[in-house]
Protein backbone atom coordinates (compact mmCIF):
# COMPACT_ATOMS: atom_id res chain seq x y z
CA UNK A 1 0.00 0.00 0.00
CA UNK A 2 1.65 3.38 -1.14
CA UNK A 3 1.99 6.16 1.19
CA UNK A 4 -1.12 8.03 -0.37
CA UNK A 5 -3.32 5.39 0.03
CA UNK A 6 -2.34 5.00 3.97
CA UNK A 7 -2.71 8.85 4.59
CA UNK A 8 -5.86 8.78 2.49
CA UNK A 9 -7.50 6.12 4.83
CA UNK A 10 -5.87 7.82 7.69
CA UNK A 11 -7.79 10.98 6.94
CA UNK A 12 -11.07 9.72 6.00
CA UNK A 13 -11.18 7.78 9.61
CA UNK A 14 -10.52 11.10 11.05
CA UNK A 15 -13.12 12.95 9.55
CA UNK A 16 -15.37 10.79 9.97
CA UNK A 17 -15.04 10.34 14.18
CA UNK A 18 -15.69 14.06 14.48
CA UNK A 19 -19.19 13.40 12.19
CA UNK A 20 -19.84 10.90 14.11
CA UNK A 21 -19.97 13.13 17.20
CA UNK A 22 -21.75 15.57 15.29
CA UNK A 23 -19.75 17.88 13.11
CA UNK A 24 -20.02 18.80 9.83
CA UNK A 25 -18.19 17.73 7.08
CA UNK A 26 -16.46 21.36 7.25
CA UNK A 27 -15.95 21.47 10.82
CA UNK A 28 -14.19 17.78 10.48
CA UNK A 29 -11.93 19.34 7.93
CA UNK A 30 -11.40 22.69 9.84
CA UNK A 31 -10.11 20.30 12.71
CA UNK A 32 -8.16 17.82 10.72
CA UNK A 33 -6.30 19.85 7.39
CA UNK A 34 -4.19 21.90 9.50
CA UNK A 35 -2.32 18.50 11.28
CA UNK A 36 -2.63 16.78 7.24
CA UNK A 37 0.38 17.40 5.68
CA UNK A 38 1.60 14.52 5.08
CA UNK A 39 1.49 14.58 1.45
CA UNK A 40 2.64 17.50 1.21
CA UNK A 41 4.89 17.86 -1.95
CA UNK A 42 3.74 14.49 -3.41
CA UNK A 43 4.69 13.62 -7.10
CA UNK A 44 2.52 13.58 -10.11
CA UNK A 45 3.75 9.70 -10.21
CA UNK A 46 2.96 9.24 -7.01
CA UNK A 47 -0.77 10.24 -7.88
CA UNK A 48 -1.29 8.00 -11.11
CA UNK A 49 0.41 4.75 -8.90
CA UNK A 50 -2.78 5.21 -6.32
CA UNK A 51 -4.94 4.18 -9.15
CA UNK A 52 -4.03 0.46 -8.79
CA UNK A 53 -3.59 0.14 -5.41
CA UNK A 54 -7.09 -0.52 -4.27
CA UNK A 55 -10.22 -1.31 -5.53
CA UNK A 56 -11.64 2.75 -6.65
CA UNK A 57 -15.02 3.88 -5.46
CA UNK A 58 -17.12 4.77 -8.01
CA UNK A 59 -15.32 8.20 -9.95
CA UNK A 60 -17.09 11.60 -9.93
CA UNK A 61 -15.27 13.12 -12.91
CA UNK A 62 -14.78 11.66 -16.60
CA UNK A 63 -11.43 10.88 -17.54
CA UNK A 64 -10.57 14.02 -18.97
CA UNK A 65 -13.30 16.50 -17.61
CA UNK A 66 -11.07 17.92 -14.60
CA UNK A 67 -7.58 18.42 -14.96
CA UNK A 68 -4.79 16.32 -16.19
CA UNK A 69 -5.54 13.94 -13.87
CA UNK A 70 -8.19 13.02 -11.33
CA UNK A 71 -9.01 10.23 -8.79
CA UNK A 72 -11.84 9.58 -6.29
CA UNK A 73 -9.95 7.64 -3.65
CA UNK A 74 -12.54 7.63 -0.65
CA UNK A 75 -15.89 7.49 -0.51
CA UNK A 76 -18.64 7.08 1.96
CA UNK A 77 -22.34 8.27 3.42
CA UNK A 78 -20.95 11.58 4.63
CA UNK A 79 -18.26 12.68 1.77
CA UNK A 80 -15.29 11.51 -0.63
CA UNK A 81 -11.82 12.78 -1.32
CA UNK A 82 -10.32 13.10 -4.41
CA UNK A 83 -6.73 14.13 -5.89
CA UNK A 84 -6.24 16.44 -8.84
CA UNK A 85 -3.55 17.00 -10.76
CA UNK A 86 -4.09 20.58 -12.42
CA UNK A 87 -0.30 21.64 -13.49
CA UNK A 88 -0.94 25.16 -15.56
CA UNK A 89 -5.27 24.54 -15.95
CA UNK A 90 -6.31 27.59 -13.98
CA UNK A 91 -10.08 26.72 -13.00
CA UNK A 92 -13.04 29.36 -14.05
CA UNK A 93 -14.56 31.48 -11.50
CA UNK A 94 -17.38 29.54 -10.25
CA UNK A 95 -19.01 28.23 -6.89
CA UNK A 96 -20.19 24.88 -5.52
CA UNK A 97 -23.11 22.87 -4.63
CA UNK A 98 -21.30 21.06 -1.72
CA UNK A 99 -19.43 21.80 1.19
CA UNK A 100 -15.86 20.70 2.47
CA UNK A 101 -12.65 22.07 1.54
CA UNK A 102 -9.44 21.93 -0.37
CA UNK A 103 -5.77 21.25 0.53
CA UNK A 104 -2.54 22.75 -2.21
CA UNK A 105 -0.39 19.67 -1.66
CA UNK A 106 2.25 20.47 -4.43
CA UNK A 107 2.54 24.02 -6.66
CA UNK A 108 1.86 27.41 -5.76
CA UNK A 109 -1.27 29.13 -6.50
CA UNK A 110 -3.05 32.22 -6.11
CA UNK A 111 -6.35 32.25 -5.23
CA UNK A 112 -8.86 34.76 -5.95
CA UNK A 113 -13.01 34.92 -4.39
CA UNK A 114 -15.39 37.38 -5.88
CA UNK A 115 -18.87 38.41 -5.76
CA UNK A 116 -21.96 38.60 -7.74
CA UNK A 117 -24.51 41.16 -7.57
CA UNK A 118 -27.84 40.25 -9.70
CA UNK A 119 -29.37 42.30 -11.53
CA UNK A 120 -31.68 40.68 -14.63
CA UNK A 121 -32.16 37.22 -15.94
CA UNK A 122 -31.60 37.32 -19.79
CA UNK A 123 -32.93 33.80 -20.13
CA UNK A 124 -32.88 30.78 -18.12
CA UNK A 125 -29.77 29.99 -17.02
CA UNK A 126 -27.84 33.30 -17.49
CA UNK A 127 -28.08 36.24 -15.34
CA UNK A 128 -26.22 39.66 -15.83
CA UNK A 129 -24.86 42.03 -12.97
CA UNK A 130 -21.49 42.82 -11.40
CA UNK A 131 -19.00 40.14 -10.94
CA UNK A 132 -16.18 41.88 -9.12
CA UNK A 133 -12.78 40.54 -7.36
CA UNK A 134 -13.12 40.39 -3.43
CA UNK A 135 -9.80 39.03 -2.30
CA UNK A 136 -6.55 37.75 -3.49
CA UNK A 137 -4.11 35.33 -1.45
CA UNK A 138 -0.90 33.31 -2.68
CA UNK A 139 -1.21 29.45 -1.93
CA UNK A 140 1.54 27.27 -0.94
CA UNK A 141 2.12 23.33 -0.31
CA UNK A 142 0.03 23.01 3.01
CA UNK A 143 -2.48 25.79 2.62
CA UNK A 144 -6.13 24.67 2.49
CA UNK A 145 -9.37 26.77 2.39
CA UNK A 146 -12.96 25.97 3.26
CA UNK A 147 -15.91 25.27 0.43
CA UNK A 148 -19.09 26.84 1.16
CA UNK A 149 -22.27 27.04 -0.92
CA UNK A 150 -21.33 30.89 -1.01
CA UNK A 151 -17.77 31.21 -2.01
CA UNK A 152 -17.41 32.42 -5.27
CA UNK A 153 -13.73 31.66 -6.75
CA UNK A 154 -10.69 30.99 -8.88
CA UNK A 155 -7.57 29.51 -8.99
CA UNK A 156 -4.85 29.99 -10.71
CA UNK A 157 -1.28 28.28 -11.39
CA UNK A 158 1.95 29.57 -10.64
CA UNK A 159 4.03 26.64 -10.95
CA UNK A 160 3.99 23.66 -13.28
CA UNK A 161 3.64 21.22 -11.85
CA UNK A 162 0.03 21.47 -9.00
CA UNK A 163 -1.98 18.63 -6.98
CA UNK A 164 -4.95 19.42 -4.95
CA UNK A 165 -6.55 17.14 -2.23
CA UNK A 166 -10.54 17.93 -1.56
CA UNK A 167 -13.15 16.55 0.84
CA UNK A 168 -16.32 17.63 -0.86
CA UNK A 169 -19.81 17.16 1.17
CA UNK A 170 -21.29 14.82 -1.78
CA UNK A 171 -21.15 11.18 -1.31
CA UNK A 172 -23.36 8.00 -2.65
CA UNK A 173 -26.09 9.76 -0.73
CA UNK A 174 -25.17 13.05 -1.99
CA UNK A 175 -24.94 13.52 -5.32
CA UNK A 176 -22.60 16.38 -6.14
CA UNK A 177 -23.98 19.72 -8.52
CA UNK A 178 -21.49 22.43 -9.10
CA UNK A 179 -23.96 25.50 -8.84
CA UNK A 180 -22.29 27.89 -11.30
CA UNK A 181 -19.85 29.65 -13.42
CA UNK A 182 -19.34 33.11 -13.79
CA UNK A 183 -17.87 34.94 -16.31
CA UNK A 184 -16.42 38.76 -14.70
CA UNK A 185 -17.66 41.33 -14.76
CA UNK A 186 -21.08 40.85 -16.01
CA UNK A 187 -22.35 37.01 -16.16
CA UNK A 188 -23.62 34.47 -13.93
CA UNK A 189 -24.55 31.24 -15.52
CA UNK A 190 -25.95 27.58 -13.92
CA UNK A 191 -24.42 24.16 -15.14
CA UNK A 192 -27.49 23.67 -17.38
CA UNK A 193 -27.30 20.47 -18.97
CA UNK A 194 -26.81 20.78 -22.88
CA UNK A 195 -29.64 19.70 -24.78
CA UNK A 196 -28.93 16.24 -26.61
CA UNK A 197 -30.03 18.39 -29.46
CA UNK A 198 -27.29 20.95 -29.24
CA UNK A 199 -24.51 18.51 -28.47
CA UNK A 200 -25.35 16.21 -31.38
CA UNK A 201 -25.44 18.74 -34.06
CA UNK A 202 -22.44 20.30 -32.64
CA UNK A 203 -20.85 16.53 -33.20
CA UNK A 204 -21.99 17.01 -36.93
CA UNK A 205 -20.43 20.27 -36.91
CA UNK A 206 -17.31 18.69 -36.30
CA UNK A 207 -17.40 15.77 -38.44
CA UNK A 208 -18.24 18.33 -41.70
CA UNK A 209 -15.56 20.40 -40.80
CA UNK A 210 -13.12 17.89 -41.31
CA UNK A 211 -15.31 16.54 -44.49
CA UNK A 212 -17.36 19.45 -46.13
CA UNK A 213 -15.90 23.40 -45.56
CA UNK A 214 -18.31 24.84 -47.64
CA UNK A 215 -21.88 22.66 -45.89
CA UNK A 216 -20.01 23.57 -42.55
CA UNK A 217 -19.74 26.99 -43.13
CA UNK A 218 -23.88 27.16 -43.60
CA UNK A 219 -24.53 25.03 -41.26
CA UNK A 220 -22.56 26.76 -38.35
CA UNK A 221 -24.39 29.81 -39.60
CA UNK A 222 -27.51 28.63 -39.15
CA UNK A 223 -26.50 26.55 -36.25
CA UNK A 224 -25.93 29.98 -33.73
CA UNK A 225 -29.00 31.95 -35.52
CA UNK A 226 -30.99 29.08 -33.65
CA UNK A 227 -28.90 29.15 -30.39
CA UNK A 228 -29.97 30.57 -27.24
CA UNK A 229 -27.85 33.27 -25.54
CA UNK A 230 -26.80 30.25 -22.99
CA UNK A 231 -25.37 28.20 -25.99
CA UNK A 232 -23.41 30.96 -27.68
CA UNK A 233 -21.75 32.12 -24.29
CA UNK A 234 -21.02 27.81 -24.28
CA UNK A 235 -19.43 27.81 -27.84
CA UNK A 236 -17.17 31.11 -26.56
CA UNK A 237 -16.12 29.99 -23.56
CA UNK A 238 -16.88 26.23 -22.75
CA UNK A 239 -16.80 24.63 -26.36
CA UNK A 240 -14.37 22.09 -25.12
CA UNK A 241 -13.98 19.42 -21.81
CA UNK A 242 -15.74 21.50 -19.33
CA UNK A 243 -19.42 21.14 -21.35
CA UNK A 244 -18.72 18.36 -23.47
CA UNK A 245 -16.00 16.26 -21.71
CA UNK A 246 -14.35 16.18 -25.58
CA UNK A 247 -11.68 17.82 -27.06
CA UNK A 248 -12.16 19.45 -30.45
CA UNK A 249 -9.35 20.97 -32.38
CA UNK A 250 -8.48 24.13 -32.08
CA UNK A 251 -9.29 25.22 -35.91
CA UNK A 252 -12.83 23.68 -35.14
CA UNK A 253 -13.11 25.22 -32.00
CA UNK A 254 -12.02 28.94 -33.37
CA UNK A 255 -14.77 28.79 -36.36
CA UNK A 256 -17.29 28.31 -33.79
CA UNK A 257 -15.82 30.70 -31.71
CA UNK A 258 -15.66 33.22 -34.39
CA UNK A 259 -19.25 32.63 -35.46
CA UNK A 260 -20.86 32.97 -32.37
CA UNK A 261 -19.40 36.08 -31.16
CA UNK A 262 -20.59 37.47 -34.59
CA UNK A 263 -24.08 36.20 -34.02
CA UNK A 264 -23.42 38.10 -30.35
CA UNK A 265 -22.82 41.06 -32.60
CA UNK A 266 -26.08 40.72 -34.52
CA UNK A 267 -27.99 40.88 -30.91
CA UNK A 268 -25.75 43.44 -29.68
CA UNK A 269 -24.50 41.86 -27.24
CA UNK A 270 -20.98 41.11 -27.91
CA UNK A 271 -20.05 43.64 -24.68
CA UNK A 272 -20.73 40.67 -22.87
CA UNK A 273 -17.86 38.74 -24.53
CA UNK A 274 -15.65 41.65 -24.85
CA UNK A 275 -14.91 42.45 -21.17
CA UNK A 276 -14.68 38.67 -20.26
CA UNK A 277 -11.69 38.69 -22.68
CA UNK A 278 -10.81 41.90 -20.77
CA UNK A 279 -10.55 39.79 -17.78
CA UNK A 280 -9.20 37.28 -19.16
CA UNK A 281 -6.26 39.05 -19.89
CA UNK A 282 -6.29 41.19 -16.74
CA UNK A 283 -5.65 37.55 -14.86
CA UNK A 284 -2.69 36.96 -17.22
CA UNK A 285 -0.94 40.14 -15.97
CA UNK A 286 -1.55 39.64 -13.06
CA UNK A 287 -0.31 35.95 -12.99
CA UNK A 288 2.91 37.24 -14.86
CA UNK A 289 3.86 39.47 -12.20
CA UNK A 290 3.93 37.15 -9.47
CA UNK A 291 5.88 34.58 -11.82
Amino acid sequence: MTKIIQCIDSLEKKLLEHIQVGKTVTQACELEFPHFNDLNNISEKDVLLSAFEKDLPPQYYRENQFGYFNITLSQNDYFNIQLYIMNDIDTEVHDHGFTGAFKLLTGKTIHKTYTFDESKRLEQGITEGKCLEENTNKYSPGDFKIIDKKMIHQILRIEKVNITLIVTSFSKKSPNTQNGYYLPPHLSLKNLELTREFTRRLSALNVLFQKEKTIFKEQLQSFTRNSSLYELMTLLTRVNIYSLGITYEQDFQKACFEQAYEELKIRKLSYLFDDYKSFLLSQKKKVALVK
